[in-house]
């Protein structure tokens, strides 16, 4: 299955893979867009971006990481988008998901690095944590992690 899907996405042309990837969308097959975002990253992360976008709430968090930096490469506001976006379903869970927060945040921390927007960052962590004051947990969660007071 791995060399199946490293030759056809090799092979195969943006429209066909975007018709692929909107069959897989349509008939909701969470484990199919699992198999296949690793293939796509590469080349054509926006097509990941799509597919996580559909299944964002099963999606694995270190996967959601993946396809944000892969599509931070060409578009880094919308790698940092996607990471807000998991943010905040995980907030909206649970407290037992607020390491994914800290987790993600780390990648919207390294996107904004990488495009020399160190301030656009802490002003978003700063707006995070004044919209957030009542989740004391994972506001020291993120003052211990990110050292910084927030």
């Amino acid at each position: 299955m791995d060399t199946l899907l490293k030759v056809m996405t090799g092979l195969l042309d943006m429209n066909t893979l975007e018709n692929l990837c909107n069959s897989i969308i349509k008939k909701g097959s969470y484990r199919n867009a699992l198999m296949l975002i690793p293939y796509l990253l590469d080349r054509y992360p926006e097509l990941s971006a799509a597919l996580v976008m559909k299944f964002m709430t099963n999606m694995p968090v270190e996967v959601v990481g993946q396809v944000a930096c892969a599509v931070a490469k060409k578009s880094p506001k919308q790698g940092a988008s996607l990471c807000r976006i998991r943010i905040n379903e995980d907030i909206l869970r649970s407290h037992i998901h607020y390491d994914k927060v800290v987790f993600l945040f780390k990648i919207m921390r390294r996107i904004c690095l990488s495009i020399g927007k160190e301030s656009d960052w802490v002003r978003c962590i700063r707006s995070f944590a004044a919209e957030n004051k009542g989740k004391k947990k994972l506001i020291d969660m993120m003052r211990k992690e990110f050292e910084m007071s927030i």
